[in-house]
């Protein structure tokens, strides 16, 4: 695990989004949210900057808004944690007047996936397609997901907590099925 500062406004009263850091769950396609460790507020109650825990191998959305009053400039960015540091991936970047965004990646083939994934998305394009092209990333690097067995293991250890059941009441409870 590392930190690092990341700026993701900067002028909150031009802000036309509320940006975020979250990490990409790959088992999942979903974003889990992170919390800064320390932070800087704007008035209205928004992270301005923060210092966030990154841990390596995984892969991180960040959306920054850097809009002023007469300019949007909006990105999500898709980073991948890497010795110690954050690698771009890709990024969606969105301007003034534009609805489809400047698309950029650390290749032609993460490029290609990435706006393919875009336009074939059917909603929330943006963060979609950037999990999609995690996903591409990572198996193209070879890194792992979980396998069944683990996810399967994850999901009895949640069913025996929430239901405050042993695993063998839990093996009963599926024979009688």
């Amino acid at each position: 695990m590392f930190e690092h500062e990341i700026l993701l406004v900067s002028n909150y009263k031009a802000m036309r989004i509320k940006p975020f850091v979250a990490k990409v769950n790959l088992n999942t396609n979903k974003l889990e949210f992170l919390r800064a460790k320390e932070a800087e507020f704007t008035p209205n109650g928004v992270v301005k900057k923060g210092i966030y825990e990154f841990e390596n191998g995984n892969f991180y959305i960040i959306l920054r808004d850097f809009s002023s009053h007469r300019n949007k400039d909006v990105y999500y960015t898709l980073y991948l944690a890497v010795n110690n540091k954050l690698q771009e991936i890709a990024r969606l970047s969105y301007y003034t007047g534009s609805k489809i965004p400047k698309f950029s990646a650390i290749d032609d083939e993460t490029k290609k996936v990435l706006v393919d994934s875009f336009h074939n998305a059917t909603n929330n394009k943006t963060i979609n397609a950037l999990i999609k092209v995690a996903r591409y990333y990572a198996q193209k690097l070879g890194i792992s997901e979980k396998s069944k067995d683990d996810l399967i293991r994850e999901e009895i250890i949640l069913l025996c907590k929430k239901y405050n059941i042993t695993v063998q009441e839990l093996i009963k409870i599926a024979q009688s099925l």
